[in-house]
């Protein structure tokens, strides 16, 4: 496996953000359209932060439902008042996500939603045998690129999987079309 630059990133933005269409967001959709009459709470670790600011807005826009953005410590804090959780972390290992996620765990939310790169973590392998969890994992690069420091892959196929589950929640159920992306891609390339 081997680290890449950031021109790197930038060059195959495209593929990344492809993986994340690519996800299934169905019942992921359905999840949140349960969610619409509760608050919930949305836990993003290191730059999954980003992530979780997003989804929050896109609940708020588009199902008028209840959603605040915290940190995994912030999410301790508050823990009790919400009954929702959704767990984001690329790599599902960081201390202060699994932190929050047995805090969740200890209170027995419905549903604990967790939203990661990597499907064999600690954070899915934790709460394997919790009836209410619901796993979205994004499957990464096939060729074993490592994201590195800022998380650069998982976190635009994150954005994607969540650009993608906006655009079924605003009716278009076939998610977003890829020509759109081809030409950010070129607008991108052209600053």
């Amino acid at each position: 496996m081997s680290r890449i630059t950031l021109q790197e990133s930038i060059d195959h933005f495209h593929r990344w953000f492809n993986l994340g269409l690519d996800v299934g967001v169905i019942n992921f959709v359905g999840k949140l359209l349960d969610l619409r009459d509760r608050g919930v709470a949305i836990v993003g670790s290191g730059a999954s932060q980003s992530s979780a600011v997003l989804l929050a807005r896109c609940i708020e826009y588009y199902l008028k439902g209840q959603a605040k953005p915290f940190t995994p410590y912030e999410y301790m804090s508050v823990a009790p008042v919400y009954s929702a959780v959704i767990l984001i972390s690329a790599g599902g290992t960081n201390q202060d996500i699994l932190e929050a996620q047995e805090v969740a765990l200890a209170l027995e939310v419905d549903p604990l939603v967790l939203i990661t790169a990597r499907s064999e973590s600690p954070l899915v392998s934790n709460s394997a045998d919790y009836p209410r969890r619901t796993v979205l994992s994004i499957p990464m690069d096939p060729m074993g690129t490592v994201d590195g420091f800022l998380g650069t892959i998982s976190l635009i196929a994150i954005w994607a999987v969540i650009a993608n589950t906006s655009r079924v929640l605003s009716g278009a159920s076939d998610g977003l079309p890829r020509d759109w992306m081809q030409e950010s891609v070129s607008r991108a390339r052209s600053y």
